[in-house]
């Protein structure tokens, strides 16, 4: 990560963390996730490794990230967050069986597994934003 990158997601952490405090919200940890999982998504859209099927899937993801259109609005403190959390576990969920782990390694910034991560966070999504936007999301995706 250059120090550009440094300073921008060290920002999106803080803005995150920040609104986390203020609004004590179920799903903060969660929350949390996205700037390594956004950072991630951006890297390996653009690593020639990463497979074109698995590109048009971290396009979506990225898209709706930084949309202000969601199926939560992003007004909400922090939990306006939550579905672009479970929308990123679904594509890397789609695209970390058809990459090579070392690529996806290369760009986590994470602390944990990301595979442990990710099956939680779905596991977690029907209870965090309920079943009607988990389907919705699981259809962008199919």
């Amino acid at each position: 990560m250059d120090e550009k990158e440094k300073r921008t997601y060290k920002w999106y952490r803080d803005i995150i963390k920040e609104s986390g405090e203020r609004n004590d919200f179920t799903g903060f940890e969660y929350v949390m996730l996205l700037p390594d999982m956004f950072y991630l998504l951006c890297k390996l859209m653009g690593d020639d490794a990463v497979s074109n099927k698995s590109k048009r899937i971290l396009a979506l993801a990225i898209a709706y990230a930084v949309s202000p259109i969601n199926l939560i609005p992003n007004l909400v403190p922090g939990l306006g967050l939550l579905d672009d959390v479970a929308v990123c576990a679904y594509a890397l969920n789609k695209i970390i069986t058809d990459t090579d782990k070392e690529i996806i390694n290369k760009y986590w910034q994470g602390s944990e597994d990301l595979l442990k991560i990710v099956e939680n966070v779905i596991e977690k999504t029907d209870n965090l934003i309920g079943s009607g936007l988990l389907k919705r999301i699981k259809k962008i995706f199919s």
